[in-house]
């Protein structure tokens, strides 16, 4: 919501306003009229100007909300991101579990197969084998 935002604030009845630049320089109404048009009166590069009002997208809102308000939103926020992040980890790793673990033993046990019957025929005539006592 609107509460907690800090815009810079004028005494009651002065009627300045605040822009804020892409540069990241907060500027009274009055000063923005003296300097150039597309230009930061403070480190003059070019630059776009945004008047500060509670209309301002919440990204730039964010600029001035206090830190509390900032940690609440923001908070919610990673909850919400740690807990779909943690439903997808689980999905995954079922499906590890239940398709690409048994696809691999029943490859490795294919594989061991082959092997087995290529070692038989050595087990047969004791070439190079131990013999069980």
């Amino acid at each position: 919501g609107e509460r907690g935002l800090r815009f810079p604030q004028m005494p009651q009845g002065a009627a300045l306003n605040f822009s804020l630049t892409n540069c990241g320089h907060v500027i009274c109404g009055q000063c923005l009229q003296k300097g150039k048009k597309d230009e930061c009166m403070i480190c003059r590069v070019p630059c776009r100007t945004i008047v500060l009002s509670k209309k301002v997208n919440s990204d730039i809102q964010s600029l001035f909300m206090g830190l509390d308000g900032l940690c609440r939103k923001y908070s919610k926020d990673i909850i919400q991101i740690a807990q779909f992040q943690e439903k997808h980890r689980r999905h995954l790793l079922t499906h590890y579990r239940e398709k690409i673990v048994p696809f691999r033993l029943n490859n490795w046990k294919h594989i061991l197969k082959e092997h087995h019957n290529k070692f038989s025929i050595c087990n047969n005539c004791n070439i190079g084998m131990h013999q069980r006592r």
